[in-house]
């Protein structure tokens, strides 16, 4: 009884290694800065527009480093930074804040899941591609959504969409930090 124990553990264990030695293959292959670093690390848990992961300041993790996820077509999608390391783990504050633009050329930013400042000058197509613009800790030229329903009250000054994700973050495990000290 005990071997065939330590069996299925071993298996388990094969299991867990054989699906984060694919994501590490996809990261090979992604069409990503070179200069970049990337920390694998895991989801532990999702409260509140924040995930806990398993690495933290012993694995060279620190605050404002960006957090991507890999999507199919080996597509580094940005879906938030560290907000605070401490030795084994590390808080991950999904996006808000970062500046971003669409394919049809309208600027705004993300709060939640939110595209919000976007000037009525701009047209917003639902469906465009949202990328982020970089500056301010961010990382810049990644997606981070897709434009979803439009809000275009025309007696505003902005006009505001909702975010839809490229990934189901409650779906994902395996995400990468990344690090551009190195």
């Amino acid at each position: 009884m005990v071997v065939d124990l330590s069996c299925r553990l071993n298996e388990a264990e094969v299991i867990k290694l054989k699906a984060e030695n694919e994501s590490l293959r996809r990261l090979l292959g992604a069409n990503l800065p070179a200069s970049w670093q990337f920390i694998p690390a895991k989801i532990l848990s999702l409260k509140n527009d924040q995930l806990t992961i398993n690495v933290g300041s012993k694995d060279g993790i620190g605050p404002g480093m960006n957090v991507l996820l890999l999507a199919e077509g080996n597509q580094g999608i940005l879906i938030g930074r560290i907000e605070r390391a401490e030795p084994y783990l590390a808080k991950v504050s999904l996006i808000s804040g970062a500046k971003v633009k669409t394919e049809s050329g309208a600027s705004g930013e993300i709060t939640g899941l939110q595209l919000i400042k976007v000037e009525q000058k701009y047209r917003l197509n639902q469906g465009d591609l949202i990328i982020s613009e970089g500056g301010n800790g961010w990382l810049p030229d990644l997606p981070v959504g897709r434009v979803g329903k439009i809000d275009n009250t025309a007696t505003s000054i902005y006009q505001t969409a909702q975010v839809e994700p490229m990934a189901d973050i409650k779906a994902v495990s395996q995400i990468f930090v990344v690090d551009l000290t190195l």
